[in-house]
């Protein structure tokens, strides 16, 4: 499996490779890399997570490599953090979430309070993602009476808004749910394949905090939707959809957490004492394409991710210096609009609905 995370000059990328803009700006220029070495048939989660570090078909990043990567995330962070007047207190979170956001289209960031309504593409991602934490866990687990009943108990603890909304739907609408649903649950198991013995853990919560040598007070956050590996440790995003650079991105920024989470305790424990951690590698789980697509965290990805913290941070510090001058907030239009919360009160954003419905 082939992926790309840059292609220089906007060209098309090769067939089976994945783009993802702005590597560049943090001084790499990455190629394309295998992340494991051929298996026959369809590749599995559990094919990826239960595999040792020598198959992996490329070199994780050096101890060296993460904390020159680390030193330029800080003094990157400590730039930006100085020339913030009037900071608000508490920390400055980052989540995939808010980076997308600040990166979209500044407007967005002001959308987080705002709880956004649920719509059937959200709702059927929402199912997916259960199906996949439960049979990472229990791989017998069937959804033969349809998967949305099935599951009809735990999303009623989990996430009461989805049943709200496929009881707010008119018949017809309940059956097309159901049916796409189904039609993308059915290949959920032989996509994962059987993890119980790779100690799959469903959700996991990743931090990472930046309050040294100075405090500031920045802490990168996420959720995993599903880590396993014993000899190499595998983060997976479960999609809806299609691969796509968005998906690339947002495992990425969780591979940053994590890589520099481990280098950290490494140098913390002292040279007499360090203990060797596991390999970390990135893996989409898309059921639009029915694909499993290992990304890897080379150093070139993970500069490509700090850059991009960096990127949102100073987006997020112009977007309270105006706030703070009761100044209006930077707008990006685009196809993005139709679903913004804060439609109704953005005048860019109804002019880029209205040009698409002309």
């Amino acid at each position: 499996m082939i992926v790309s995370h840059w292609s220089p000059s906007g060209e098309s990328p090769a067939e089976g490779t994945i783009p993802t803009e702005r590597a560049a700006k943090a001084g790499f220029e990455p190629t394309a890399v295998s992340v494991l070495r051929p298996i026959p048939g369809r590749l599995s989660v559990a094919d990826l997570a239960g595999c040792r570090p020598t198959d992996l078909d490329y070199d994780p990043p050096s101890e060296i490599e993460l904390a020159e990567l680390s030193r330029f995330l800080n003094l990157g962070l400590a730039n930006l953090i100085e020339a913030w007047d009037d900071r608000p207190s508490g920390p400055l979170r980052l989540t995939k979430g808010r980076i997308r956001s600040a990166r979209t289209c500044p407007a967005q960031v002001l959308t987080e309070l705002t709880r956004g309504a649920m719509n059937f593409q959200l709702a059927v991602g929402t199912v997916c993602d259960l199906a996949a934490g439960v049979l990472a866990v229990h791989p017998r687990f069937s959804g033969a009476d349809g998967w949305y009943r099935s599951l009809s108990a735990a999303l009623d603890q989990e996430h009461p808004e989805v049943g709200e909304f496929v009881d707010n739907l008119d018949e017809m609408g309940r059956e097309d749910f159901t049916h796409k649903v189904d039609e993308l649950c059915l290949p959920l198991p032989d996509l994962l394949g059987d993890l119980t013995a790779l100690q799959p853990v469903t959700h996991q919560r990743v931090a990472l905090s930046f309050d040294q040598p100075d405090p500031l007070d920045v802490l990168l956050s996420g959720e995993v939707d599903l880590t396993a590996g014993t000899d190499v440790q595998v983060l997976v995003e479960v999609k809806s959809g299609s691969i796509s650079p968005r998906v690339i991105d947002e495992l990425t920024h969780y591979g940053l957490i994590v890589a520099l989470q481990h280098h950290r305790r490494r140098q913390a424990a002292g040279p007499d004492r360090q203990q060797r951690t596991k390999p970390v590698v990135g893996c989409a789980l898309t059921l639009g394409d029915l694909a499993v697509t290992p990304v890897p965290f080379t150093i070139e990805n993970l500069h490509a991710a700090a850059t991009r913290v960096l990127e949102a941070v100073d987006i997020l510090i112009t977007i309270d210096g105006a706030a703070t001058q009761d100044l209006p907030i930077p707008t990006t239009p685009g196809p993005y609009c139709r679903w913004c919360p804060r439609l109704d009160r953005c005048s860019a954003g109804l002019g880029q609905v209205e040009t698409e419905d002309d």
